[in-house]
């Protein structure tokens, strides 16, 4: 079972110019190990491990022109 969530937060600090900041959490689990147990009891225990990827992206942008 797969595990896989982002966040997104946009906040528009002046018209037409932004800030972005994105979160994203991957975790794919050995897949010959975790065949045989139960789908419920795979997915938390894939949430909750810890043993995911942690994506985080900053973006801004400014708008010159008026």
């Amino acid at each position: 079972m797969q595990f896989r969530s982002n966040l997104v937060a946009r906040w528009e600090y002046k018209a037409g110019s932004e800030l972005f900041l994105v979160w994203a959490h991957g975790n794919t689990p050995d897949a010959q190990g975790d065949i045989d147990t139960p789908l419920n009891k795979s997915l938390w225990s894939n949430i909750l491990n810890g043993a995911g990827k942690n994506s985080f992206l900053i973006k801004a942008t400014y708008r010159w022109l008026r």
